[in-house]
């Protein structure tokens, strides 16, 4: 296989895996380069899965994807530290770019005080009076509720 040939895979798949290139663009590219048309669609689908497993990791400031829990999120935090919500958690940062996690989701109120529903998997909003309004009950979101995960191999 040509440089040229190995060039126009590797953009295939990076402009799929990024959004930039749908499923024709991708097999147009591929064919232009010489590569059969079942080739291409199986390295289209190949790299829409890693995508879709890929979407919810984060970078490390090394550079190593740190990916959550199911069910969770991950963000970095001011410091550039990668840190993750418990499964059914939320995440948020606050207005010192600390990062402060909850059983459920996590809002800032008027004033950028974070809170977070103090149901897994709760729902939490600002009303039009600028307050936190949680499933269940709102909870102040602590930095301590969040763990640190694994970089991947």
């Amino acid at each position: 296989m040509d440089l040229a040939t190995q060039e126009a895979i590797l953009e295939a798949a990076n402009g799929s895996s990024e959004g930039r290139l749908h499923l024709g663009q991708v097999i147009g590219l591929l064919m232009q380069a010489g590569v059969e048309s079942y080739i291409a669609a199986i390295l289209f689908l190949f790299s829409t899965a890693v995508a879709a497993q890929t979407a919810n990791c984060t970078p490390d400031r090394d550079g190593r994807m740190v990916c959550p829990q199911p069910n969770a999120s991950c963000l970095s935090d001011r410091l550039g530290d990668v840190v993750c919500s418990r499964p059914g958690g939320g995440i948020a940062v606050d207005r010192y770019g600390v990062a402060a996690c909850g059983p459920g989701v996590c809002v800032a109120d008027a004033e950028g005080v974070l809170y977070c529903s103090g149901s897994p998997q709760g729902a939490a909003s600002v009303g039009r009076d600028g307050k936190a309004v949680c499933t269940g009950t709102c909870v102040a979101a602590s930095a301590q509720a969040c763990v640190k995960p694994v970089a991947a191999n």
